[in-house]
């Protein structure tokens, strides 16, 4: 019976390393906020990009990055693998997870946004396809590059700012509810508020007249604060990623 066990184990061990090896190695992470390994977008546009970059992460905190590849590696789906990527590039910022990565793929013709769990609320799913769709392909298809390539960082980084301003026809705020239904919301939040507080300042009630002191939008007072960066090129700082984004092919 030993034998045999032994025997087994030692085939269970065999194909879990032969499957390990054949997984395909990840790239480093890149020096820069553009990694092109094809000379893709030109020297200009690509020295453009990474400022741009580098100062949005400097100010903002949020780290973007563009990766360009020549292919997707054999094995994998394109989202497993930018995941993967994305991770062990530790782009973002720990606990916070704010990492964005516009990756493409020439030789497959894929792109993809990945996104962090930290910015899936200000990048979501379907304004990461919506900016793919509208900005990135389309520039691809007419092969202005570097256009397109701009363009979709630009788009990412207003989207990250709250500063995305969709397509014509695409006239619903949050990618799907109505802003009318928001406002609504908001006023009958704050009338709720107000008719609590004019009861004569019941228990919670603190100075200001907003139950428990606070006004909406001020509970708790506190906010992140942003780490330093030391300058000489991109850093990952432990950001993780749980697959939002979006992918398409042109």
């Amino acid at each position: 019976m030993r034998p045999r066990l032994l025997a087994a184990l030692a085939a269970v061990l065999l194909f879990a390393g032969a499957a390990r090896a054949a997984e395909p190695a990840l790239p480093p992470a890149p020096a820069r906020w553009v990694f092109d390994e094809t000379g893709f977008l030109s020297p200009a546009a690509r020295a453009t990009l990474d400022g741009e970059l580098e100062a949005f992460e400097r100010a903002q905190g949020s780290q973007v990055l563009v990766a360009i590849f020549r292919q997707l590696p054999a094995g994998v789906t394109l989202e497993e693998w930018t995941q993967r990527v994305a991770e062990s590039w530790r782009v973002g910022r720990a606990r916070q997870d704010d990492g964005v990565v516009l990756f493409i793929f020439l030789a497959d013709r894929l792109v993809r946004i990945e996104v962090g769990y930290g910015l899936e609320g200000a990048l979501p799913d379907l304004r990461a396809s919506r900016i793919l769709r509208e900005v990135l392909l389309p520039g691809l298809r007419t092969g202005d590059h570097d256009g397109a390539v701009l363009a979709t960082a630009r788009a990412i980084v207003a989207a990250i700012r709250g500063e995305y301003e969709p397509g014509p026809g695409a006239e619903r705020h949050g990618d799907g509810v109505p802003l009318w239904l928001l406002l609504l919301l908001v006023i009958v939040v704050l009338w709720v508020l107000t008719a609590a507080a004019r009861r004569g300042g019941g228990p919670g009630a603190g100075a200001s007249g907003w139950p428990g002191g606070f006004p909406p939008g001020r509970i708790g007072g506190g906010g992140f604060s942003g780490g330093g960066f030391s300058g000489g090129g991109f850093s990952g700082g432990g950001g993780s990623f749980g697959g939002g984004g979006a992918s398409g092919r042109w």
